[in-house]
């Protein structure tokens, strides 16, 4: 009770301290807008913001905060350096970002790069309301999806090709020639995105001031946020949680397991409720792992075991509603758990509440009864205790058996011919 009062509490505490680090932000956009080729009066740095991975609170309070800050800083311009195909926030806050980026007094150009890199989804919108685009070689931009963003705040070339767009990827030249983006020469590289700018000084042999550029990234706190509500790393902590809190349930120290578990399940609590989940999968996971817990317990892997792998690999498959996990983390997650309840766990239990082998040389000869049918492993009970048994051939349950031997922290038993009774104290 001690042990799992500190767990609660500590739970709590932890929770308190990571909900102060998911308050949303208070930032407002102000009202305005320049465009490319004629921006405010300025003396300020190009700022490059990079916007990677699912769009999140984290990514969305992030992107709005550096729109703010460049226009306190009177930058040049923000260059938006996007790799996004996925948004988890609202439609309503999408439209608060389409309605900043639309209006915004210090011109926003966004750059799908580098190469590799996509914009899809309400990311994509969001690209179809700032001054300019560029596409990077090897990157594509498109599958809009339903309309998101207000068409007053769309550029014109990239509302009339919304519906063509609206389930379609295009890469750089294919855009350009539509004049949706940058001309694809002008787009290979941020260098020439930069040269775009109206005002950007390049250094030169001729002693040109080059413009200084500004790489803004997401903080430390909030990057490892951000990597927590991705789905394959929601997933992974979920698993771990629940296993270490298992694995602290059978075992006796000091409770580095269960802290370790508990501090698993916090983030990807965060996790979970960021992302799109089915709850039904979630309470399946849970459901799982009481089911492990019925075999862990008597240290043999039997029906629940199977029972269990099936619960949590369908609970696994079917967590997330509309999110992708990469199948190699949905594969080792749900490999590595249940390698863990069929052989890790079960062994632990046995070495953790089985006395030592020479201290059991006193069961050899007692006689008991099978609770778990042997084939040729099971389970007994002898002497109100039960053991992990094996013996030759197949023994069902209820029959009276009698200790032969005993091998590691496996008794070695033999059916009672012609038992009378099987009602062993």
């Amino acid at each position: 009770m001690r042990r799992l009062s500190t767990l609660v509490v500590g739970i709590v505490m932890m929770l308190g301290g990571v909900a102060s680090l998911f308050a949303p932000s208070t930032a407002a956009a102000e009202p305005g807008r320049a465009s490319v080729s004629a921006p405010v009066a300025t003396t300020g740095a190009v700022q490059v913001v990079k916007i990677s991975g699912i769009l999140d609170p984290v990514v969305a309070d992030f992107l709005q905060q550096s729109l703010v800050q460049a226009q306190r800083d009177r930058a040049l311009a923000v260059v938006l350096r996007v790799d996004s195909t996925t948004a988890v926030v609202s439609d309503h806050r999408i439209r608060e970002l389409a309605a900043q980026l639309h209006s915004s007094r210090v011109p926003v150009i966004g750059w799908v790069g580098p190469s590799g890199s996509r914009a899809a989804g309400a990311m994509a919108q969001l690209l179809a309301t700032v001054d300019a685009v560029g596409v990077a070689p090897g990157s594509a931009v498109g599958n809009f999806g339903p309309d998101i963003v207000p068409p007053s705040m769309w550029s014109k070339s990239w509302w009339e090709h919304r519906d063509e767009l609206r389930n379609t990827m295009i890469g750089p030249t294919t855009t350009a020639a539509k004049g949706l983006t940058m001309p694809s020469k002008d787009s290979l590289v941020l260098r020439n995105v930069l040269l775009q700018i109206h005002g950007f000084h390049a250094t030169n042999a001729g002693g040109v001031t080059a413009t200084p550029v500004q790489f803004v990234e997401l903080p430390l706190t909030r990057t490892m946020l951000h990597t927590f509500a991705s789905p394959a790393v929601t997933a992974l902590l979920l698993a771990i949680g629940l296993s270490l809190l298992l694995f602290e349930y059978f075992t006796a120290g000091v409770g580095v397991a269960g802290v370790s578990g508990a501090v698993c399940l916090v983030f990807a609590f965060y996790g979970l409720a960021v992302l799109p989940v089915r709850p039904v999968a979630v309470v399946v996971v849970v459901v799982s792992m009481l089911a492990f817990a019925v075999d862990v317990q008597v240290g043999v892997p039997r029906v629940w075991t199977a029972i269990g792998s099936v619960l949590f690999a369908g609970g696994f498959l079917l967590l997330f509603d509309g999110v992708a996990t990469p199948w190699p983390a949905t594969i080792g997650s749900i490999a590595g758990v249940i390698v863990a309840m069929v052989y890790g766990m079960p062994a632990m239990t046995r070495s953790r509440f089985s006395t030592p082998v020479i201290d059991r040389r006193w069961l050899v000869g007692k006689s008991g009864i099978v609770v778990g049918a042997l084939a040729p492993v099971g389970v007994v009970r002898v002497d109100d205790a039960l053991w992990a048994a094996r013996t030759d051939g197949a023994v069902e349950v209820g029959t009276d058996v009698r200790v032969a031997a005993v091998d590691g922290v496996v008794c070695v038993v033999e059916p009672v011919t012609g038992a009378g009774s099987s009602d062993v104290r």
